[in-house]
């Protein structure tokens, strides 16, 4: 067996826990540290503990990133579930106090994220919410689960959301056990050895140093439109940038394409080359337009065969999935796009899967950082 490096060897840091100060990594641990990193932005919460075992801390984190940006529920019933698991491991400090913050800012009430922490009962008008709360506490009381709540749960989610919920479940108890047994206390990331590191919860999605300089001042057209850094960095390109900024702005009039849908389909492109700097931007703009909480919190599910969606909606869905994935749009899909859109609505329909395939592969591959606030919609008039 391998001789793990001891953590007693430096003064505690993260509870009573000695982080591993980068100049003393091992190259195995100095590999896995830049994997979190490259792939989270940060090494958070109780990766810090874990990198004490390389190997340990690499298969744990694509579970990190799949809850982070890929699961199949929606960010508010992530944090019913991690809270009621706080809620059981009450020794668990610092996760207690760092999600009661993520859970209000993802939108559910605070009286609700306080019941769930203290375990208190509480109730949700949701019923995928509640049969979310229902299951967790059920699972972590080691109670069975009753063949109606089970068939409720699948309903309502999914087997691919029960799954999620569960799995979710083991996942986030394990975080729980770390730092309670660590003793790590609420505020302990006030001090960290290693960069980047930050209290704030990976939705933020902290980046790596960008790739790219975000310029200023390139072109008058930003009187028109917002210095966000996506068009900063975009701006790289001189000789292109003008020409490309001034289609952007038009990009911003309007469409045959209906707006709702345009900007579904900019979400949905953001949602499928897992851009956070794209679907952040744009739920702003989205909400401009009237879209619902309801609607965006659907997507992010990847639902797109919800009820809440239209016809024509489901349709450009499906339509912008094959054009990303597949570059030539199957014929069936074709047809069916045809009943509800023009040639014209089906051409700017392509223009904007294309153009934001390019804004989230240039945000990605350049490593934008996010903007402080995403940029309020009267800078896009």
């Amino acid at each position: 067996m391998p001789r793990q490096q001891q953590a007693t060897e430096n003064p505690p840091t993260f509870g009573r826990y000695a982080e591993i100060p980068p100049e003393q990594f091992s190259p195995k641990q100095k590999e896995a540290y830049e994997y979190i990193v490259r792939e989270r932005g940060v090494c958070p919460g109780p990766y810090r503990i874990w990198l004490q075992n390389p190997e340990l801390l690499k298969a744990m984190t694509p579970i990190g990133v799949y809850y982070q940006k890929k699961l199949q529920i929606s960010r508010q019933e992530h944090e019913i579930v991690t809270n009621c698991i706080n809620g059981k491991w009450a020794t668990a400090g610092y996760s207690n106090r760092e999600h009661e913050e993520i859970a209000e800012k993802a939108g559910l009430p605070a009286e609700k994220v306080q019941a769930l922490i203290a375990g208190l009962p509480t109730s949700f008008e949701d019923p995928r919410q509640q049969v979310i709360y229902e299951i967790t506490q059920t699972l972590i009381a080691s109670r069975h689960v009753p063949q109606g709540l089970y068939k409720r749960a699948v309903d309502l989610l999914g087997d691919a959301g029960l799954t999620d919920v569960t799995v979710l479940i083991g996942d986030f108890t394990s975080v729980s056990m770390t730092l309670a047994v660590y003793d790590v206390p609420a505020g302990a990331s006030d001090y960290s050895p290693y960069p980047n590191n930050t209290q704030e919860d990976a939705t933020t999605e902290q980046t790596l140093s960008a790739r790219l300089p975000l310029i200023d001042n390139i072109s008058r057209t930003f009187d028109k439109l917002p210095p966000i850094n996506l068009f900063r960095a975009a701006a790289n390109a001189r000789t292109l940038y003008p020409a490309f900024i001034q289609y952007m702005y038009l990009l911003f009039k309007p469409l045959e394409l209906d707006g709702r849908i345009e900007r579904l389909i900019v979400l949905y492109v953001g949602k499928l080359s897992d851009c956070t700097y794209i679907w952040r931007q744009n739920v702003v703009v989205a909400k401009s337009l009237g879209i619902t909480q309801q609607e965006i919190d659907t997507l992010e599910k990847n639902d797109t065969h919800a009820d809440c969606f239209s016809d024509a909606q489901k349709v450009a869905f499906r339509f912008a999935e094959e054009a990303l994935r597949l570059i030539e749009v199957s014929d069936e899909v074709y047809a069916e796009a045809s009943r509800f859109f023009s040639p014209q609505a089906i051409t700017e329909l392509l223009y904007v899967v294309g153009t934001y395939m390019l804004l989230a592969r240039l945000a990605r591959t350049g490593r934008v950082p996010l903007d402080a606030t995403p940029a309020a919609v009267t800078s896009f008039k």
